[in-house]
């Protein structure tokens, strides 16, 4: 079997091929390599780290900050960081700290943001957006999806 990609078309697609010698794949053989195939190219997408603003679910945000790939920022009150919080946050109150500590953030880093239950998140990913930050990535649900994670 054989697995090879690719992206050369006018819409900037991407192409998973899988060429394989039918008689000797069976359809289970076929279903899962193409599962496989699948999983690779999303996995390697979602942590590409392109420049923009995504939202991702738990699991992702912690792959993320496990594997050091931004700057990880609570924007939950400073009560409710004491009562625990992601590894290797910071904790930039979105209703005190966040607006001045903002700007004295290097815009071109990337930045792992989280809120309690995903209220806050949005609203402190969308002022970042304004203020020019090109990479953001906002934990799906919060602080607490995070949390009840298995």
């Amino acid at each position: 079997m054989k697995i090879s990609t690719s992206n050369h078309n006018k819409f900037g697609l991407i192409f998973v091929v899988i060429t394989t010698n039918t008689k000797s794949l069976t359809m289970n053989k076929l279903i899962k390599s193409t599962i496989l195939a699948l999983a690779v190219l999303l996995g390697g997408m979602a942590y590409s780290q392109e420049p923009g603003h995504h939202t991702v679910k738990p699991a992702e945000f912690k792959a993320l900050v496990d594997g050091g790939k931004g700057i990880v920022i609570d924007v939950r009150t400073s009560g409710e960081f004491a009562k625990g919080t992601i590894k290797g946050a910071v904790n930039y109150d979105y209703f005190k700290a966040l607006k001045t500590e903002m700007d004295k953030l290097d815009k071109s880093k990337t930045y792992l943001i989280f809120d309690h239950t995903g209220t806050r998140g949005p609203k402190a990913m969308a002022m970042m957006k304004d203020k020019g930050f090109k990479t953001i990535y906002l934990l799906q649900g919060g602080y607490s999806a995070y949390k009840s994670m298995k």
